[in-house]
């Protein structure tokens, strides 16, 4: 990515403000910094015990916004990476329904909620049809090749495999038909 700097016209790279955490904080001090924090979970290796702080930290979220007034804005954004331990067959169907749930909830709040996962195939039909925007990275796995060929054309599950790095197809409802485009690569001012 640090090649498409000049293709964008920036300059070079700045560290973002920010923090990595073990543990989460109270979600309006969070807030209040205006810093991007990263609760960093690594260290737990169960799933089960991983699954459910990122139940606890979605539920203190969700109590926090639950009194305030819907906002077309948007206020926080969260990433919740290997969304996957939400979905498996492993993990029981109400952690999948309360995530499903949250994530309608905050939506209506002004809270953007990003899953982020290794296959198409880890979200049920259900939910996908409930995702609002699909971002689908270079991949070469037939299952998710299948499942963009159903959703966006055989065109598409042909354009996937061969996408660059700093590259994919984006589709939202709202705006029709998907696209390949190119990401800007990161930047923070000081």
């Amino acid at each position: 990515m640090l090649e498409k700097y000049r293709l964008f016209g920036m300059r070079s790279p700045r560290a973002f403000k920010g923090r990595v955490l073990k543990e989460f904080l109270e979600i309006s001090e969070t807030l209040r910094t205006g810093e991007s924090t990263v609760v960093d979970l690594s260290s737990i290796t169960e799933r089960d015990e991983r699954v459910g702080n990122v139940a606890k930290v979605l539920d203190q979220i969700l109590e926090h916004f639950q009194g305030e007034a819907d906002s077309e804005d948007l206020r926080l954004f969260l990433v919740i990476e290997e969304a996957h331990l939400w979905t498996s067959k492993d993990v029981p169907k109400e952690a999948s329904n309360f995530l499903d749930r949250v994530v309608r909830l905050l939506r209506k709040k002004g809270v953007g909620v990003m899953l982020v996962s290794h296959k198409i195939s880890d979200f049920d039909p259900a939910m996908r049809s409930s995702m609002n925007i699909s971002i689908i990275f270079r991949t070469k796995y037939e299952g998710d090749l299948d499942s963009i060929s159903r959703a966006l054309g055989r065109d598409f599950s042909k354009t996937v495999p061969s996408l660059p790095v700093g590259y994919s197809v984006f589709h939202s409802a709202d705006l029709g038909s998907p696209f390949v485009i190119a990401w800007r690569p990161l930047y923070s001012t000081p």
